[in-house]
């Protein structure tokens, strides 16, 4: 694990603002805070001011991962494995029992995250994303069964 803390909590009011920040280094990934549903969804962070979260929704004994997010001068040291990790434990412990998400076909970090985590590829959506040069990106929907 790395040497930062990531031990996850739900978020509080202090964390949204840290994440606030954190987030315009980052302007692609701003608008995931604002359309946070605190009825349907939780989200989960990391560090101590919040360098990192995890949105997810869950319904009956499945969870959606919404969103995974490091602050990109902390990318590359395992924190979001080890936050992926930590999540997993917990919705195990709450009885879910199988975890989606879709990863961008070109996020190969991503990607490697969540197949070390024993996620494997269920279906590809064609040009699911829009890039900013008007190209599209493959969605692949991956599911873990935990």
């Amino acid at each position: 694990m790395s040497k930062i803390e990531t031990l996850l909590r739900l978020a509080n009011d202090a964390d949204m603002m840290a994440l606030r920040q954190n987030l315009v280094m980052d302007p692609n990934y701003q608008h995931w805070l604002d359309d946070f549903d605190v009825e349907t969804q939780k989200l989960w962070v990391f560090g101590d001011p919040a360098i990192g979260f995890i949105l997810l929704q869950i319904v009956l004994d499945e969870a959606e991962i919404i969103m995974l997010w490091v602050t990109p001068h902390l990318r590359g040291k395992g924190l979001a494995g080890a936050a992926l990790k930590q999540l997993l434990e917990i919705l195990r412990a709450d009885n879910i029992k199988t975890v989606f998400l879709e990863v961008a076909k070109d996020n190969i970090a991503a990607i490697k995250i969540y197949e070390k985590a024993s996620f494997l590829t269920l279906s590809i959506r064609k040009q699911y994303y829009k890039r900013n040069n008007d190209d599209y990106c493959d969605a692949i929907v991956m599911r873990a069964a935990i």
